[in-house]
Parts: C-alpha cells; sequence; structure tokens
C-alpha cells in the first residue's frame, strides 16, 4: 500500500505539473491575443470590416481553444503518467521482487526425444562445448545456462 507522504509527494507533483501546463496553455491563448492586437496596432484600419473583425475574433477564439485544450491534455497525461508509475512501482515491490529472491527449483534433466546418445549426467563436454543434459544443444564452455532450453549448466 502507498504511504501518505508518497501520496502527498505524487499529488504535488501533478499539482506543479498542472500548473505549468496552464501557464504554456495562457502562453498560447496570450501568443494568439497579441498577434491580433499586434496587427491592430500597426494598421488600425486592418480589422475594420465585419469579416475582418470576425476573422480577428476567430484567431482569439482559435487560440483560446487550442490553449485550453493544450493545458486539459497535459493535466490529464500528467495525473495518467504519475498515477501508473506508482501503481506499477506498487506491483513491482509487492509482487515480483519478492519473487524474484527466492530460489527457483532446478529443472531435472530429462532425455531428449529422438537423441540417443545424450546421457543424463549433469554436462559432457565435447571439444570446447557443454551438451546440454535436458535436450542436447551444444553450449560454449563459458554458458552457464543452455542457448535452448534454458537448463543450468554446472
Amino acid at each position: 500500500m502507498v504511504s501518505w507522504s508518497r501520496s502527498f509527494m505524487i499529488a504535488i507533483k501533478i499539482v506543479v505539473f498542472s500548473i505549468v501546463w496552464a501557464v504554456v496553455g495562457l502562453i498560447i491563448i496570450l501568443i494568439g491575443s497579441a498577434s491580433v492586437i499586434l496587427a491592430i496596432l500597426t494598421d488600425p484600419t486592418a480589422f475594420q470590416g465585419s469579416f475582418s473583425n470576425q476573422a480577428a475574433f476567430g484567431i482569439v477564439l482559435l487560440t483560446a481553444i487550442i490553449g485550453t485544450i493544450v493545458t486539459a491534455l497535459g493535466t490529464i497525461a500528467t495525473v495518467v503518467k504519475f498515477t501508473t508509475d506508482e501503481a506499477v512501482k506498487e506491483v513491482f515491490t509487492s509482487n515480483i521482487a519478492p519473487r524474484a529472491t527466492q530460489a527457483v527449483a532446478p529443472i531435472p534433466p530429462v532425455q531428449p526425444v529422438g537423441v540417443s546418445n545424450v546421457s543424463t549426467t549433469p554436462t559432457q563436454v565435447k571439444g570446447n562445448y557443454k551438451i546440454c543434459p535436458r535436450c542436447g544443444t551444444p553450449n560454449l564452455q563459458e554458458a552457464k545456462f543452455c542457448k535452448k532450453c534454458g537448463t543450468p549448466l554446472p
């Protein structure tokens, strides 16, 4: 179970990243608004027709929508990322990590099907290879496990 202090740290990170996304969205909105204001200041007659006024309003509205979408999606992505990361850590530490330290029972040697000259002794050495006692696959001398079936080689 996640501790309260860990939960509060995650919440603080989510709030900080949400503020960052809000600032990014606000910057996008301000850029759109500033471009219209700058156009009006440089040429006051630029937006004197009804179509021009609608175009200016459309630019401001479009950048406001884009800024809002960026803010919302960024905040949602932040929440999903931090909660998913924490869930994966919790599952790993409670289920996988304890099992990784447990001893694994050795696989008993099995006579491979269709191979008659392989013994069930721990390992045969043929030239520069160790022969797997389970499947008969030749492995390099320094191999710890069979490259085909994974049987431990002494």
